[in-house]
């Protein structure tokens, strides 16, 4: 831990500020002191509830013996943007989400980092600022929505759009507006707000078992505590992502996409991970991968289920226990455990939701890279 940086003499002026802020002297100077960001923010239903989820947090650092010091990053929704010229802004944001998280814990010398995020761009940023930061790191995140009801029909936000470009008139879409986000959360198809949190519990960055956790279950915030007691014991095991995230577990986070039909989004994203890593991952990586493992999840759009449906499935864990004759078992996990020895303990539970190897929900892959002149 970095605490010489909080003592001694040539240190007074850092501690008066963090007591002038209200942190006693013995919380300054021994604790670990963890980062909160927050990607909190009233304008979407995949930031508006993490306020909560974020005061859980640093009640679990605070509990474990840390100090959690929360801070505001960035957060923008994908949904706002859509079709518009502010679209632009969707990839370079997450740079900017990553810079934000990486400038704040340089200049205040955080000892770890728990991260709170939902949303596309923005938890694809606070994954690439773990690495750039390599200090002990996670990411907590918000979870998905559930589905609308309308008309006897379940309903997510996709079927307005669809609704929107098959010439429905004002008052159904009026209607549908009021029923297809009825919930905070992650929209909940496979979008890529949901792809990159379930893709966090594969690169050992989200606490196994919680990244699906919907925003209306109460066991998210009993999770949060959770996590944030965890954030203060990897920060004195000095339990680093260059030590998690190895070029096994970047691999298995591609055949985890192409299981489920992930968003082509996490292509950019992994292979810009690889490259703060200082590994080398390629195109060829995700085709290797595409030839050998099919589509095994019927989320929409794959199917008719939603995330929420996929998490009372088995979630993320359920998926990989179908991948494990594929997998690099011998890869870490964020207990410190490989991920076979994690996996010896998840029993397989193929369903309508979460399919087998044996039995795909469709004999092509969940993703394929397209060369060529268009």
């Amino acid at each position: 831990m970095g605490t010489e940086y909080w003592n001694g003499a040539e240190a007074a002026h850092r501690r008066v500020m963090m007591k002038a802020a209200g942190y006693s002297d013995e919380d300054i100077r021994r604790k670990p002191h963890i980062g909160v960001p927050n990607s909190f923010m009233e304008g979407s239903p995949g930031t508006a509830h993490l306020r909560r989820i974020c005061d859980a947090v640093k009640e679990g650092i605070w509990a474990a013996g840390g100090v959690p010091v929360e801070f505001g990053i960035p957060a923008t929704c994908g949904n706002v943007a859509n079709g518009s010229d502010e679209m632009k802004y969707e990839q370079v944001g997450r740079d900017i989400v990553a810079m934000s998280v990486e400038f704040v814990s340089r200049v205040h010398h955080f000892d770890g980092l728990a991260m709170i995020a939902s949303c596309d761009l923005i938890i694809a940023g606070c994954y690439m600022a773990a690495m750039r930061l390599d200090i002990p790191s996670m990411v907590v995140t918000g979870g998905s929505m559930t589905a609308g009801q309308h008309c006897g029909k379940t309903v997510v936000e996709a079927d307005l759009d669809a609704a929107r470009f098959t010439g429905a008139d004002e008052k159904e879409l009026f209607e549908l507006e009021e029923s297809v986000c009825p919930s905070y959360g992650a929209c909940p198809s496979m979008g890529t707000a949901n792809t990159m949190q379930m893709l966090g519990e594969v690169m050992n960055l989200v606490l196994l078992g919680t990244a699906t956790t919907p925003a209306s279950d109460n066991a998210k915030i009993r999770l949060a505590r959770s996590a944030g007691k965890y954030i203060v014991e990897m920060v004195r095991t000095n339990r680093k992502p260059s030590e998690l995230i190895t070029k096994e577990v970047l691999l298995n986070a591609i055949m985890f996409d192409m299981a489920v039909a992930g968003s082509t989004n996490a292509v950019l994203h992994l292979l810009a991970y690889a490259y703060e890593l200082g590994i080398k991952l390629t195109y060829e990586d995700f085709d290797k991968y595409a030839e050998e493992i099919k589509c095994i999840n019927a989320v929409i759009p794959s199917g008719p289920y939603t995330v929420v449906d996929f998490h009372y499935a088995g979630g993320v864990m359920n998926v990989m226990k179908q991948l494990e004759g594929k997998l690099f078992t011998d890869a870490p996990s964020i207990y410190g455990t490989t991920w076979g020895e994690m996996l010896s303990k998840i029993e397989a539970k193929e369903n309508k939701v979460i399919h087998s190897l044996e039995n795909p929900v469709s004999t092509l892959p969940g993703l394929k890279i397209m060369r060529g002149n268009i």
